[in-house]
């Protein structure tokens, strides 16, 4: 019997608005060279070997936008959220850490094992361990603010929503910058929030956005994260010819770019990058002994 074709759920797909797309725009022309952001994390890796012993790992992931209000009425029963001043501008931004990841540094720092027990709330002691690990970071990371001409301060610590719910409007828009992190095994997030106030003084103070070539592009984004993906073939289906699939069937490729040799491949395949399908490179494959090889000639 041929299985039930289900409609794709497009409720899940993301929307991504103009002032989305400005705003990463935006975030992109503010930064700096990516070898001052490489000298801000690995102080910020030492920093972390020094008080832990541990190895850390932050990758960007996503960029979101928010209501204030909504954005903390979502937080769990337990959170942890820095406010910071970020001179000369008059206007706060936050920083959320995972909880657990937090809980981890609180008993790595007050000489314990490390463990990750599930979340509660933070005690004041907790907070204080929390907010000196904080200034040490902007101790650490001062040679990096000032290239991008700012000083931030650390205002205050927030672990209940009615205190945190009091410091911006419910209804001003938040840009949510997502990294994931990574802790020796334990996994978690740090995530960055803007206020629009302060998105559109840093606009106003870098002035109107400018397409950049792509060395200086590259140069800003060299740390971020892709996936890179190789297609040695391919072949096209109708409705119906999927919904009469079954367990069991094979199907052959119309499209083969490396030859199958004495049970290895080899010849040319496409790569690919990112989300990218219908376009690619050409490159050589071979296999061995299970491992698959790939050569660029050139980039284009």
């Amino acid at each position: 019997m041929a299985p039930i074709i289900k409609p794709f759920p497009f409720e899940n797909l993301k929307n991504y608005p103009a002032s989305q797309v400005e705003m990463q725009h935006l975030l992109l022309s503010v930064l700096p060279q990516k070898s001052n952001i490489s000298t801000l994390l690995q102080g910020f890796g030492q920093m972390m070997h020094h008080f832990l012993g541990a190895d850390v790992e932050v990758i960007y992931e996503s960029l979101y936008i928010t209501r204030f209000g909504s954005y903390v009425e979502n937080l769990g029963e337990s959170f942890v959220v820095a406010s910071l001043a970020l001179t000369p501008h008059p206007k706060n931004f936050i920083i959320e850490f995972d909880s657990r990841l937090s809980r981890f540094l609180v008993e790595k720092m007050l000489g314990g094992g490390g463990e990750v027990f599930e979340p509660v709330h933070f005690t004041s002691l907790d907070q204080g361990v929390l907010k000196y690990f904080l200034i040490r970071c902007l101790q650490q990371g001062e040679d990096f603010f000032q290239t991008v001409q700012v000083k931030p301060h650390l205002k205050n610590l927030y672990t209940q929503k009615d205190r945190l719910g009091k410091m911006a409007a419910a209804e001003e828009k938040l840009y949510l910058v997502t990294f994931r992190t990574k802790i020796n095994k334990h996994h978690g997030f740090i995530r960055i929030g803007i206020p629009e106030t302060l998105a559109e003084l840093i606009a106003a103070t870098t002035g109107r956005l400018q397409r950049v070539n792509d060395e200086a592009f590259f140069d800003k984004v060299g740390l971020w994260k892709t996936v890179v993906w190789a297609e040695v073939g391919r072949v096209g289906l109708n409705i119906d010819q999927l919904a009469s699939l079954e367990k069991g069937d094979v199907l052959f490729l119309d499209e083969l770019y490396p030859d199958f040799e004495d049970g290895n491949l080899k010849g040319e395949c496409l790569l690919h990058l990112g989300d990218e399908v219908e376009k690619g490179v050409s490159v050589h494959l071979e296999s061995k002994e299970k491992k698959v090889f790939l050569s660029l000639g050139k980039v284009p």
